[in-house]
């Protein structure tokens, strides 16, 4: 069945699956196969981006309510299909607290597995610059609306007891320049 077929290269040479991914795309109606199902609830890896906004020797992190517990993260959110990295992060740090910012550069990544489907996150960290550090957590019009914020340092990041979203999230402020 996943084979690829004859004349590989050829504009018939297709296998099943990209077939019946066309199909479903074309026609939304289009009763797929349950193997196609299957490849649809696979775990995915999904592109973030978060801002590492300092403000006074603090950085700025949120709190996000997980069910039962609780872990801080940096503003950001998952890139749509055809934004910049920068232009996402600039849309997620506004949806979410209510600041504009300016993307300077990239600092490095960490990523982390969500408990609610397994999908891996990979975030990258972009060093910001705020104008205004006023947050405003009410205006955030998306489901994972943060409970609060702090500015913190980074000695009070890597503290055992500092709840974080992974701990390459820990690995990645340990050895930023940025982030001192």
């Amino acid at each position: 069945g996943w084979r690829r077929a004859r004349g590989v290269g050829s504009p018939k040479a297709t296998t099943r699956r990209s077939e019946e991914s066309r199909l479903f795309i074309l026609n939304p109606a289009y009763s797929f196969s349950k193997d196609f199902a299957m490849v649809l609830t696979m775990p995915r890896v999904l592109c973030a981006v978060k801002a590492l906004i300092l403000h006074q020797g603090r950085f700025l992190m949120l709190k996000q309510e997980l069910g039962n517990r609780f872990e801080w993260d940096f503003p950001g959110g998952r890139m749509e299909f055809g934004e910049t990295p920068e232009e996402a992060l600039r849309r997620e740090v506004k949806e979410e607290t209510g600041l504009d910012v300016t993307v300077s550069k990239s600092i490095g990544c960490y990523w982390f597995f969500r408990v609610k489907d397994g999908d891996q996150v990979i975030c990258i960290v972009y060093s910001c610059d705020a104008t205004l550090t006023e947050i405003d957590l009410t205006k955030n019009v998306t489901a994972e609306a943060s409970s609060d914020f702090c500015w913190v340092t980074k000695e009070e990041v890597l503290d055992v007891e500092f709840p974080v979203s992974h701990e390459s999230l820990k690995q990645l402020l340990s050895t930023s320049l940025y982030a001192s």
